[in-house]
């Protein structure tokens, strides 16, 4: 009976052995359009869940979608955030008629901008 389920064992581990090692070659046909934008599934993840709600509120007004510089998305938000930077520490943006930028909502976005892993 032992040397019966030794030899099953033994057919066993080569079947698996011998379908393991071997590879499959098909020449299937993809579905995709390859219109990806090259981003990860991580890529803007604070902005979404933190800072564009800031950036809608307090820059959406004048530099929404359609609208130069566009700050709608995080591609452009990435794209202009030097530009952004330079301009809230002047002081020049938001416009002072912006009653909803607050002291807060300023330090949080240039700590974001300045060093948010978003943009490494």
């Amino acid at each position: 009976m032992t040397k019966i389920l030794k030899t099953a064992a033994l057919i066993t581990l080569a079947t698996i052995a011998t379908s393991c090692g071997s590879s499959s070659s098909g020449s299937g046909t993809g579905t995709g359009t390859g219109t990806g934008t090259g981003t990860t599934a991580t890529d803007g993840a604070q902005y979404t869940s933190t800072y564009k709600a800031i950036i809608s509120t307090n820059c959406g007004g004048c530099h929404a979608s359609g609208t130069s510089p566009d700050l709608s998305t995080f591609t452009n938000v990435k794209t202009n955030r030097t530009a952004m930077l330079t301009q809230i520490n002047a002081g020049t943006m938001p416009p002072s008629k912006s009653s909803a930028w607050t002291t807060t909502d300023k330090a949080k976005l240039v700590e974001y901008l300045t060093n948010s892993t978003d943009f490494k």
